[in-house]
C-alpha cells in the first residue's frame, strides 16, 4: 500500500473516502489486530492494507500518533481520548 506523509492536508482523502466520520469520544475496546504509532490518516491507509481490518481507533485529533486496527466495529463506551472509525465497504 501507499505510505502517506505525516500531517494534515490532501492525504486525509483516504480517511474521508474509506471511513465514516468517526465516533469522537468513543472507544471500540478489544478485537485488536495490531497497534501502530500512526496518526489517523496513516492509520486509515494501514487498515485498508490489512486483511480483516474493518475499523480503527485513534486519538482525539488528527495529529495524535495512536492507531489500533480492529477486526470488529463495536463501540464499547465513552473515552474523551479516543475516536472509533468504521471502514466503509
Amino acid at each position: 500500500g501507499q505510505v502517506l506523509p505525516i500531517g494534515n492536508g490532501a492525504e486525509d482523502t483516504i480517511l474521508k473516502l474509506h471511513f465514516d466520520s468517526g465516533a469522537v469520544g468513543k472507544d471500540c475496546a478489544g478485537n485488536d489486530i495490531k497497534y501502530y504509532p500512526y496518526p489517523p490518516n496513516a492509520c486509515a491507509d494501514r487498515c485498508r492494507a490489512t486483511p480483516g481490518c474493518v475499523a480503527m481507533v485513534t486519538g482525539p485529533n488528527m495529529t495524535d500518533r495512536q492507531c489500533w486496527l480492529k477486526s470488529k466495529y463495536q463501540i464499547s463506551g465513552s473515552n474523551p481520548d479516543r475516536t472509533c472509525w468504521k471502514k466503509l465497504s
